[in-house]
């Protein structure tokens, strides 16, 4: 007895958890989108653990800062700043603006886990910042603003109301000892002025099959049964 049977594999769209993401405030009470995670400009070298996602919900995830930034009020709009299931304007609205690089440093991620990033730079009127980020691989990227025009980039392009924040994302994997570097310098020289208003990250889980699919496994298991039952 000769059983011809078709199976669909079928596989689901990639799965992501919820966004953590950290907006850089000129003071307490600033604007900020709802369940991100509101910082108010450090001095040095501070680590903020325990970040909450949109959902309001506890991580183990944290982001290292090394910077001695001063306040910056920016001034663009929401034209610029994407859409998204938690509104972000007015909420990304300020900067950390300092005289040098800016160095962060996503931690408490897992070894080896791909995670979409999003870095938020605003023109403050002096120069271009080139935006480095390091995981188990490494990506550049230089924010290309119009001088004397107040513009919002997200990982290098200009932010519009008209395009997802998911349009703009950046994957990378975390490294052996889970953590993603990011690096914001002046471009082209290295030294100058740079800012950043917020960052976010999700983990971006591996695609999984459909219940279809394993319906699919089972019904070909049974009939493969019964096919060598009545030989």
């Amino acid at each position: 007895m000769k059983i011809l049977f078709l199976s669909l594999f079928i596989v689901s769209s990639i799965h992501a958890t919820s966004i953590i993401g950290v907006d850089f405030n000129i003071s307490a009470g600033s604007n900020t989108p709802t369940n991100w995670n509101g910082v108010v400009v450090p001095s040095g070298t501070n680590t903020f653990t325990n970040l909450i996602n949109e959902n309001g919900q506890s991580t183990s995830i944290g982001l290292r800062t090394n910077a001695s930034p001063t306040n910056l009020s920016t001034t663009f709009t929401a034209a610029e700043v994407p859409t998204h299931t938690t509104a972000l304007f007015p909420g990304i609205d300020d900067a950390w603006r300092q005289n040098s690089a800016n160095f962060m440093t996503w931690t408490g991620l897992t070894a080896g886990a791909s995670y979409e990033l999003y870095i938020f730079t605003p023109f403050i009127g002096d120069a271009d910042n080139e935006v480095t980020i390091t995981g188990d691989t490494q990506t550049s990227f230089i924010t290309s603003f119009t001088p004397g025009v107040n513009e919002l980039d997200i990982n290098g392009q200009d932010g519009l109301s008209a395009n997802s924040l998911s349009s703009y994302a950046i994957i990378m994997n975390a490294n052996a000892s889970g953590e993603i570097d990011i690096q914001v310098g002046e471009f082209p020289d290295g030294v100058g002025f740079t800012a950043v208003s917020a960052v976010a990250i999700r983990e971006v889980s591996a695609a999984v099959p459909e219940p279809s699919t394993y319906f699919a496994f089972i019904l070909f298991g049974l009939l493969i049964f019964r096919s060598k039952k009545h030989r």
